[in-house]
């Protein structure tokens, strides 16, 4: 649900599978929920936001929004706070321009 950190496998364009952990923005449990990447590289932009949880910190690269599978979500990692999804939130406005 929306605030958890999931290990993910994602399939890129050239096949290649990678796992990187995601955090979950959907409000509501979807097939596909809707997820943006947690990197450690600090883009120092508005786009990007830090994650702070209990296990996992970095940064959320909301420029990188994207669906994926359910079945894909593996090990749940974190569960992150009110005070972080509103950080994520003000970074999904500004990669989308929605204000």
């Amino acid at each position: 649900m929306r605030g958890d950190v999931w290990w993910v496998e994602v399939v890129h364009r050239d096949g290649e599978v990678k796992g990187r952990p995601m955090v979950e923005l959907s409000s509501v449990e979807l097939q596909a929920p809707i997820v943006v990447p947690v990197t450690t590289t600090d883009r120092q932009v508005l786009s990007s936001a830090p994650i702070d949880g209990q296990r996992i910190r970095g940064f959320a690269n909301c420029l990188a929004i994207e669906t994926v599978d359910r079945h894909q979500l593996g090990e749940k990692l974190d569960s992150l706070s009110d005070q972080n999804m509103a950080e994520i939130c003000t970074a999904l406005s500004y990669a989308t321009g929605c204000f």
